[in-house]
C-alpha cells in the first residue's frame, strides 16, 4: 500500500537554531521526498483569485485594483485575501444592484486591516527592539533603501546593520536588491506601510529629518539624482527652522521633473513648495513668482486650464515688482498649451504681452531675441477674424512682427 505524507511549514519562521532544520536536512537524504517551494501569485493569479471571489469577470476599475493589490502584496495569497475582506468590510469596495463589485477609493488611501498589522508586527517583534527601530527608519526611507543612508540615519554601524537585515531577510521582511550593492527593499509594500504607520507623528517627523540629513551627507554637493527624496523628507520633517530648506528642495525637484518631462511630478513638487511658501513669515516675493511660473508650466503641460490664471497672476506680481525678466517668463509660458481658441483673442493675455514688450528695451540683455520670441510665440499673426474692438491691437502686433 502506498502512503502519501504531505507536510507544510513556513520557512520565514525558522531561525538558524530551530530544531526542524535538522529534520529538513535528514529528509533531503531520503528517496521519494520532493520539496515544492510555494511562491506568491503573479499578476494574472491575483486577477483570477479576485474573479473567483467576485464570481464575475473584472471590469477596468477592478483590474486596476488587482494590479494595485499585486504591487502592494507581491502576490501573497493571505495578504491579498485579507485586504479584499477588509475592503469589503469597510465599504471601500461594494456590490451594485447586479451583484458586481466596484471600487470606491484607491488602495493607497485605505487603512490596513488589523489582521495584517498583527501578522507583520509579530514577525518584526521576534527580531527585537533594535531591529524594530532600524526597520521603522528604513520604512521612512521608502520601500527601497540604501545601507549607507540607513546606517547614518539610525547611527548604527554597518556590521550591526547587516546582522539586523540578514535576520529580517530570514523571516521574509526585507531582501537584497540583485546586482545593486548596499541596496535593500521590503518584500511586500504592506510591510513598509505597516512599519511607517506604526510610528507616531512626532517620531515619524523626527525620522524624516534624520533621513534627510543622512541623504545630504551621502549626496554631498551633488543632490540632483536624489533631490526628489530630499524634498519629500524635508517636507515631512518640516519645522520652522527647516522651512527654507524644504522649500528649496521642493523647488529643485519641480525643476528637475520639468526637465525630465514629468509634469505630473513637477506639479506636486511646486504645489508642495508653494504650501511651504505660504507658511513663511517673511517670504521672498521673487521666489513666490518663480514657484508660480513653475506651477503654471506644470499645469499647462498636464492639460490643466488653471495654468492660464496661475501664469497671469504671476505676471501681474512681476509687474508690481518691476521685474521684466519674470514678466516675460510668465508671458511666454502662458501659451495655448494643448488647446486653441480660434476666432477670439484672450484680452488678458494680450495685455500681459503688451506690458512685457513695453518693458523690453533695446539695451536689455537678449531683448531683441526675447521680443521676437514673445510675439511669434503667441501666434497673434492669425487675426483674420479679429473682433472689431481688437483690430487696432492686432495691427500693432503685425507691425512688430514685420
Amino acid at each position: 500500500m502506498r502512503v502519501l505524507v504531505l507536510g507544510t511549514y513556513r520557512d520565514d519562521e525558522l531561525s538558524r537554531s530551530h530544531p526542524f532544520l535538522e529534520t529538513l536536512v535528514a529528509l533531503r537524504r531520503q528517496r521519494g521526498v520532493s520539496r515544492v517551494e510555494l511562491t506568491g501569485l503573479d499578476d494574472t493569479g491575483v486577477m483570477a483569485l479576485m474573479e473567483a471571489t467576485a464570481r464575475h469577470s473584472l471590469d477596468a476599475a477592478a483590474v486596476g485594483l488587482a494590479h494595485a493589490l499585486y504591487r502592494e502584496t507581491d502576490g501573497n495569497p493571505f495578504f491579498v485575501s485579507e485586504v479584499l475582506i477588509h475592503l469589503a468590510e469597510t465599504g471601500a469596495i461594494s456590490q451594485d444592484v447586479r451583484g458586481r463589485w466596484w471600487t470606491v477609493e484607491s488602495i493607497e488611501e485605505m487603512a490596513l486591516p488589523d489582521s495584517l498589522r498583527e501578522v507583520i508586527g509579530a514577525r518584526v517583534g521576534r527580531l527585537g527592539q533594535d531591529a524594530e527601530r532600524v526597520l521603522s527608519v528604513a520604512a521612512v526611507i521608502g520601500r527601497d533603501f540604501d545601507l549607507d543612508v540607513l546606517a547614518r540615519a539610525t547611527n548604527t554601524s554597518q556590521d550591526d546593520l547587516l546582522d539586523i537585515l540578514e535576520a529580517a531577510a530570514v523571516v521574509a521582511l526585507v531582501r537584497e536588491v540583485a546586482d545593486t550593492q548596499g541596496r535593500y527593499n521590503f518584500v511586500h509594500a504592506l510591510i513598509q506601510h505597516t512599519l511607517y504607520e506604526g510610528l507616531g507623528p512626532n517620531r515619524r517627523a523626527q525620522a524624516h529629518r534624520r533621513v534627510a540629513e543622512a541623504l545630504e551627507v551621502v549626496c554631498g554637493n551633488r543632490p540632483s539624482s536624489r533631490v526628489g527624496e530630499l524634498a519629500r523628507h524635508w517636507f515631512s520633517a518640516t519645522q520652522p527652522i527647516d522651512l527654507a530648506k524644504a522649500m528649496n528642495y521642493s523647488r529643485q525637484a519641480g525643476d528637475a521633473a520639468l526637465a525630465a518631462l514629468a509634469p505630473g511630478d513637477a506639479l506636486r513638487y511646486y504645489a508642495q513648495s508653494l504650501d511651504l511658501y505660504a507658511q513663511a513669515t517673511d517670504p521672498d516675493p521673487v521666489l513666490g513668482i518663480d514657484l508660480a511660473i513653475g506651477l503654471g508650466i506644470a499645469q499647462s503641460q498636464t492639460g490643466d486650464p488653471a495654468s492660464r490664471q496661475t501664469l497671469l497672476d504671476a505676471a501681474h506680481r512681476a509687474i508690481d515688482l518691476g521685474d521684466a525678466d519674470r514678466l516675460v517668463a510668465a508671458a511666454l509660458a502662458n501659451d495655448r498649451g494643448w488647446s486653441s481658441n480660434f476666432g477670439s483673442v484672450d484680452e488678458d493675455k494680450v495685455e500681459i504681452l503688451e506690458m512685457a514688450l513695453e518693458r523690453l528695451t533695446a539695451d536689455t540683455p537678449r531683448a531683441g531675441a526675447r521680443g521676437r520670441h514673445l510675439v511669434f510665440g503667441t501666434g497673434l499673426r492669425k487675426h483674420a477674424r479679429t473682433p472689431p474692438d481688437t483690430r487696432r491691437r492686432g495691427r500693432r502686433h503685425r507691425r512688430i512682427l514685420w
